[in-house]
Parts: structure tokens; sequence; C-alpha cells
């Protein structure tokens, strides 16, 4: 990829973001686009600090999990606070990279992601120099994707932050177990056959706020002010959905084949911090429980995991944090801020 003047343009978070897209090498699957997003503090007028005496000294490039896309508006503000380049990848047909007619989501490889992750690093290094140390963000398959190809790209960037990775997925149910080898025969036969799934809405409904008529959280400083209980963080519909994107046989394959590859153990060789809440729940109906934990994957079978990792993995658990960390309850989210600094004074 050659070093170019990147097309910015607004981007759909309003004022102090912008994009830019890259047409990349086609897939099984067709055509391949990535989107790259990128803060700028100076034009964004809820940015709550002065810019940081001297610029940028570090970038943050960041990798959204499944069904999701890139909207992390508090988050990006403060790391730019922290003097850091905030730029954050749609990847291809997610979000704003799907064209018209594509499957949400899909891959039958994420190391197909590698040209996605790479336009981001080149983009990255174009703009702030060769020398820049670059921390790579990785949240739930986004965190699996990140993990997989900073273990296969030694010496590319100077960390890896991953937010609630989905990195494993165990299960003692005998149907389950039974599934899995059938999935991977199919996904051999038939990779964009939709598998059957369900979803309760839990998560979802986390994201989209109005919970303080519901569930008045006492141990909280303004709850009435925080958007977790208030207004949520507005995902767009049209990019998050509810129910779920579809998931199929390819698609679930690869998220297989990275499990196993973490499994096995990989040799990242950049230290790591791990945010994740403090405890998990799969609730059947809906509580206020929902509220504090993490509803999406087990994070102690992820804590069991992090010796696979590499040998630099400093985790924090955070309390009454959900699924994305970063979009939890606003004591959830200070106590991450507060981790995510500490941890970068030590790694840059």
């Amino acid at each position: 990829m050659n070093t170019q003047i990147r097309n910015w343009i607004p981007d759909i978070l309003g004022p102090g973001f912008v994009c830019t897209q890259q047409r990349l090498p086609a897939d099984d699957a067709g055509v391949k686009v990535a989107t790259l997003i990128k803060h700028e503090p100076q034009n964004d007028p809820h940015f709550p600090a002065p810019l940081p005496a001297g610029g940028a000294r570090f970038a943050l490039l960041l990798i959204h999990g499944w069904n999701d896309y890139f909207y992390q508006k508090e988050f990006a503000r403060q790391i730019s606070a922290l003097g850091g380049a905030v730029y954050a990848l749609d990847l291809s047909r997610y979000g704003r990279s799907r064209l018209a007619g594509q499957m949400w989501g899909y891959t039958s490889d994420l190391d197909g992601y590698d040209s996605d992750i790479q336009f981001g690093l080149h983009t990255i290094r174009d703009e702030m120099g060769c020398d820049t140390p670059i921390i790579l963000y990785g949240h739930s398959t986004g965190g699996l994707t990140a993990s997989l190809w900073a273990d296969r790209h030694p010496g590319e960037i100077r960390a890896l932050l991953l937010n609630s990775p989905w990195i494993e997925h165990k299960s003692n149910k005998p149907a389950e177990k039974m599934m899995i080898p059938a999935m991977k025969l199919l996904a051999k036969i038939d990779p964009r056959r939709i598998i059957p799934t369900t979803d309760n809405g839990f998560y979802h409904k986390t994201l989209t706020g109005n919970h303080l008529n519901e569930f008045y959280p006492t141990d909280e400083d303004s709850p009435e002010t925080d958007p977790f209980f208030t207004t949520g963080w507005n995902p767009n519909p049209k990019f998050r959905h509810f129910p779920s994107f579809p998931v199929r046989a390819g698609w679930a394959a690869a998220i297989l084949a990275g499990h196993a590859r973490i499994s096995a153990g990989l040799n990242i060789d950049v230290p790591i911090l791990m945010l994740t809440s403090s405890r998990s729940s799969c609730a059947k109906q809906w509580s206020e429980d929902l509220l504090r934990t993490d509803s999406v994957i087990n994070v102690e079978q992820v804590w069991q995991l992090i010796p696979n990792l590499g040998n630099c993995v400093t985790l924090h658990k955070i309390p009454n944090a959900v699924h994305d960390v970063m979009f939890s309850r606003r004591s959830s989210r200070m106590r991450a801020y507060r981790a995510v600094e500490c941890w970068l004074k030590s790694v840059l």
C-alpha cells in the first residue's frame, strides 16, 4: 500500500470525527471495503480537556466486535485527552463498510482481516510517522481477531488492549459438543448456510438506556446524567441489529478455528492489557443484574486462557461492567479509563 494523502470526510458521529475508505483485495465472498474513522479533538465541541501539549504521542487503532461498528465517542475523547491519536476500523462487511447486498459481518477466515488492519496501520504511519507507537485494541470478536493478528505479526505494534475478548467458547453440554464437528463439516459444504440462533435482546437493551426508571442505582454518582441509565449509547440500528446478524456456517467455523489457535497457545510479544467485567451472568429473564455483568461471554473461561496469549498480560476485572466495558455505567467506565491510563504509562 503506497503512501498517500487520504480523503477524509465528515463522519456520521458528527463534528470531531472523520472517515475514509479503502477498497481491499477480494476474498471468497467478493468485494471488500474497510472504513477508517479518526477522532479530531480540535474539531470536537464535546472534547472535555485542553489539547495535549506537543500533539499526539501514540496512536490507538480500534477493532469492534460482532454485530457492531465504531461509535465509542466517549472512549475516543478519553484517549485523545491522554495524548493519543484515535483511529478505528469498521471491518469489511460491517457498519460503514458493508456494501449493498453483502452478508453482514461475513468472513470465512479471520486472517482475512489482515488487509483491513494493515490499511489502518499504514494510514497511521503515513500521517504520524513510522516510529509512532501503535496500540491495537479489540473488543469481543475483535479481541480474538486482534490477538491472532498480533501473534502472527511480531514487532508491528507497541502493545495490545483487549476489552472482553471472545477468545474461547466451552460447553459441557453434550449436544453443543456434538454440533461443533457438524458445523465445521457444514462450513465446507455450504459456508453461507445460516445457523439457527436466538437473541434474547438483553445485552442490546443494556446499550439503549432508559434503565433509570427500572432500576435506580443508589450506589452511583448522578445516574440521571449517565447515558448508560438514561439515553443509552444510541447505536445506529442500520449497523447494530436486533436480532443480531445471521450466523453463517463459514463464519462460525472461522471463529472456532480462532478459538482452537488460542487454546493451542500464542506467543504475543508485546504487553497486553485485558479488561473484563468481574462477573458473567446467563439470565433467562431481564433483571438489574444484567446491568452489572457480562451477559455475552464467560469471563472466568477467558481468565483461564490468559497464559495462552503471551508472557506479559495485565488483567483488570471491572466491577459492575457489562460486555463492552467502555459502555458500562459511569463508575465502571472511570475504573477502566484509569486502568488504561496507568497501563499506557508503563508501555509507552
